[in-house]
């Protein structure tokens, strides 16, 4: 008796090979995209997400407030040219 896999194997080797060599390169393209795409989704979909902290804010303070970020280690970005700081 062949273990589960190899009759799984077998069954589906058999059915693509009933299908016609065209059907069977679209239906490797389509299934090809859909990973990518569902790749694409969950990359998109489990990104951080920065709050803002503070906004309007001058060069001078954005500067102090990036340096006591750096200081502590948490993780900023910087937006509207260095005005708005946004945070994890």
């Amino acid at each position: 008796m062949q273990p589960l896999l190899g009759r799984l194997t077998t069954q589906l080797k058999t059915v693509l090979d009933r299908i016609p060599r065209e059907r069977r390169t679209q239906a490797l393209v389509s299934f090809g995209l859909m990973g990518v795409a569902i790749v694409v989704i969950l990359i998109w979909a489990f990104r951080p997400q920065y709050k803002p902290l503070y906004a309007d804010l001058s060069l001078e303070d954005s500067g102090e407030i990036v340096q006591l970020l750096q200081k502590e280690h948490i993780p900023y970005r910087l937006d509207q040219e260095g005005r708005r700081i946004l945070v994890l």
